[in-house]
């Protein structure tokens, strides 16, 4: 029996969100599929949505620089939110890429206290503490300047 595939944005995100859990594998190729679909039919919105659900699956395997690609997509079409900061932060930390998890980190307690969002710059001024005192003592200003991870 042939399986059926998707041909919507949507309906392609909504079979990779329910294969994730069991087939996790099977579902970031599917939300692969999707991302560059809705690339392609210059859906950017859509491609970033798609993009926070592949990195955080891509995340949870382990696939880190999977996870960073499309935390970087999701960081471009929303350059001023800090939510694709964190993630990419969240990223760089478990890879113990210490700089660059600062330099994100700093991003995303500014845009958050840009958005009046208190309580989130506040944990982002938190986690930039935690990473800041991982990193070697003569880096630890040297993480004051904007993301490097380009």
């Amino acid at each position: 029996m042939a399986s059926h595939r998707p041909d919507s944005i949507h309906d392609m995100l909504r079979l990779a969100l329910a294969l994730a859990e069991d087939n996790p594998g099977g579902a970031l190729t599917l939300l692969e599929e999707a991302f560059q679909k809705a690339r392609r039919e210059g859906d950017e919105h859509g491609a970033a949505s798609i993009a926070r659900h592949a990195g955080l699956l891509s995340a949870e395997e382990g696939d880190f620089g999977r996870a960073q690609r499309y935390y970087k997509a999701v960081r471009r079409d929303d350059p001023t939110g800090p939510y694709p900061y964190l993630a990419l932060a969240d990223v760089f930390e478990r890879q113990k890429m210490f700089k660059d998890a600062a330099a994100c980190f700093k991003t995303a307690e500014y845009l958050a206290n840009e958005a009046g969002d208190v309580e989130l710059a506040s944990a982002a001024a938190s986690a930039l503490r935690r990473v800041r005192e991982r990193l070697p003592n003569n880096e630890r200003n040297g993480s004051e300047t904007d993301d490097e991870s380009e």
